[in-house]
């Protein structure tokens, strides 16, 4: 899928001696097949479809003064936008230690597919099984890196389920 960003003009106006513009934060594209677009912008929670007509309000500028972006923060006095980026990056960093951890482990690199997109054929594929002592270890350090956190582990690399003892033996010691 190939998406186009567009940025409108003017994105900036002076409103109630306030320096308005669009949000940094602000994603505004095309939705392939119709006349809509889309406007989302992750650092509020805000996500909305325009028809064309709002389309055009928004790349022409006049969405600046319309009360309803503002509120959604589409629009934006850029030092309190500066203001919420640093409280929201500051809360991340202290809901990280909390949240669940995702740790991958990569047994080997051998697929049979050749996807086109897939960078793994730059890899030399391993063609014995990884050890159960390196198993072992991973999951200690695991233990003990991670203590009391909830995690969860993601097999990765190649494809995992490709059939042989080896294989086998190494998915079933990391499931236990």
């Amino acid at each position: 899928m190939h998406v186009r960003v567009f940025y409108a003009f003017p994105v900036k106006y002076t409103h109630n001696s306030q320096f308005m513009e669009y949000s940094k934060h602000n994603i505004f594209a095309p939705i392939r097949g119709t006349h809509d677009h889309y406007l989302v912008n992750l650092l509020y929670g805000q996500a909305d479809i325009l028809d064309a007509a709002e389309a055009e309000k928004y790349q022409s500028g006049e969405a600046l003064t319309d009360p309803h972006y503002i509120e959604k923060n589409y629009v934006v006095e850029p030092a309190e936008e500066e203001k919420s980026y640093r409280r929201a990056y500051l809360d991340f960093i202290d809901d990280r230690e909390n949240d669940e951890v995702q740790l991958f482990f990569v047994p080997w690199y051998t697929c049979n597919f050749k996807c086109s997109y897939c960078f793994q054929d730059e890899y030399t594929n391993q063609k014995e099984a990884v050890k159960p002592e390196v198993v072992d270890r991973f999951f200690r350090y695991v233990d003990s890196a991670f203590a009391g956190r909830k995690k969860y582990v993601t097999i990765f690399g190649g494809e995992p389920l490709l059939t042989s003892p080896a294989k086998r033996e190494t998915i079933q010691r990391l499931l236990e």
